[in-house]
C-alpha cells in the first residue's frame, strides 16, 4: 500500500508540475509577442570587425535618412558599436527609434 500512495504522489505531482510548465510557457509567449523591437530598418553585417548596411527596408528609417547598402556605422549617439547586439542596445536606449511588433 505504501509503494501504491508512492506512485500516486508522483504521477501526480508530475501532472501538476506539467501543467504549471505549460501555462508559464503560454504567459512566456504572450508576453514575448506584445514586445516590441527598435527597428532602424537597416541589416547590420559584422564583417572584417566593422557593421556594414547589408539590406534595407524600402522606405524604412535608415533608408530615410540616406543611409545606402555598404555604409559602416561606427556610433550611435556618440556611443561606440561595433557588434549588431550593441546596435541593437543602443537602439533601445536612444528611444527615438521608431518601434514595430515581433511577428
Amino acid at each position: 500500500m505504501n509503494r501504491e500512495f508512492e506512485a500516486r504522489f508522483t504521477a501526480i505531482l508530475l501532472t501538476l508540475l506539467t501543467v504549471a510548465a505549460i501555462l508559464f510557457a503560454g504567459f512566456n509567449y504572450r508576453i514575448e509577442h506584445q514586445t516590441t523591437v527598435p527597428d532602424d530598418g537597416a541589416w547590420w553585417m559584422e564583417r572584417n570587425g566593422q557593421l556594414v548596411a547589408d539590406r534595407l527596408e524600402q522606405g524604412g528609417p535608415a533608408e530615410r535618412a540616406g543611409i545606402r547598402r555598404g555604409d559602416k556605422v561606427v556610433s550611435i549617439n556618440g556611443r561606440s558599436v561595433d557588434t549588431a547586439a550593441t546596435v541593437t542596445r543602443q537602439l533601445y536606449y536612444s528611444g527615438s527609434i521608431p518601434r514595430r511588433p515581433i511577428r
